[in-house]
């Protein structure tokens, strides 16, 4: 008696499992039950109990049966959510408000389960302090000889893409001296720039954006050069390897000069816009503004 419940307790078991997991067929005849996990249209990966992940070729599928929701993208741009079953060479979503779509096999695009539909959309929307993108350089070159020079270069990038928009940041620094004896100047570079810009998409196509550059030259006595632009952009090549955007737009500029006259340091600053250029001078002629073309 305990055997004959014992064995009525394992086909019970097996039956529950094959009852309520995913069966996937294939052209071969073989059936395979798990989980959908996700399907690009050209594979499915399906999730087995005993042996993990496995991926299957979508074109040798002639039959799939789900008992939880999928989500599935057509190649329409529809996206329907529901279990889904296949049947002559159709897919069949049956939706929470149950209506049934159908569409040829062909037409499916992608297709994930509820987590990986969740992961996906948390790539396409990260917060501020998740999805970054982005490297860091840092070079350094010494000579000894006729020039004793010391040359340090550092640099970084980072980008922030969402399916909306996207935030690109970069920064470098150039500092180099000459120590050879009787060197003048000995400091031969002292650079830093960096900016910052932000996209935000208006349409597959189009987009804004508005972006800060910031420079600083000690060896031209420039403090600061700061340069503001806004414009509109066009996503002429998007792909997953190949991106071309045009852009066009107006830029404000401004910069800062540090001069030193009798021993006396001034600071002079000019401003250009929309191809013009204010410069305000310094000493005597510190109140008068000189307007001309650029």
């Amino acid at each position: 008696m305990p055997r004959q419940i014992e064995c009525l307790i394992l086909f019970v078991s097996l039956s529950s499992s094959l009852m309520f997991a995913d069966q996937i067929v294939l052209k071969n005849g073989d059936r395979l039950t798990g989980t959908v996990v996700k399907s690009d249209g050209k594979i499915l990966v399906l999730h087995t109990e005993f042996a993990g992940d496995v991926t299957l070729k979508y074109e040798a599928i002639t039959q799939i049966t789900t008992d939880e929701q999928l989500h599935v993208d057509l190649k329409n741009g529809q996206t329907v959510v529901g279990p889904m079953t296949t049947s002559d060479g159709k897919i069949k979503v049956t939706t929470k408000a149950g209506g049934t779509v159908e569409a040829p096999k062909e037409d499916v695009a992608i297709i994930r389960n509820d987590a990986e539909q969740t992961a996906h959309d948390k790539s396409m929307h990260p917060g501020l302090l998740h999805g970054w993108n982005g490297g860091a350089n840092v070079g350094f070159a010494l000579t000894r000889g006729n020039n004793q020079t010391e040359n340090l270069a550092l640099a970084f990038n980072a980008v922030h893409p969402t399916l909306n928009d996207k935030i690109t940041m970069y920064a470098s620094t150039v500092y180099a001296k000459n120590n050879a004896p009787g060197a003048s100047p000995s400091t031969v570079a002292d650079l830093v720039q960096g900016g910052i810009r932000y996209d935000r998409n208006l349409n597959p196509r189009l987009f804004a954006f508005v972006g800060g550059d910031f420079m600083s030259d000690a060896l031209q006595a420039l403090n600061l050069r700061s340069v503001v632009t806004v414009g509109l952009g066009f996503h002429a090549i998007k792909s997953d390897k190949t991106t071309l955007d045009l852009l066009g737009g107006i830029n404000y500029t401004r910069e800062s000069y540090a001069t030193t006259i009798s021993g006396t340091v001034i600071t002079p600053w000019r401003q250009h816009c929309c191809g013009a250029e204010t410069v305000l001078l310094p000493g005597p002629e510190r109140h008068r503004a000189v307007s001309r073309n650029i």
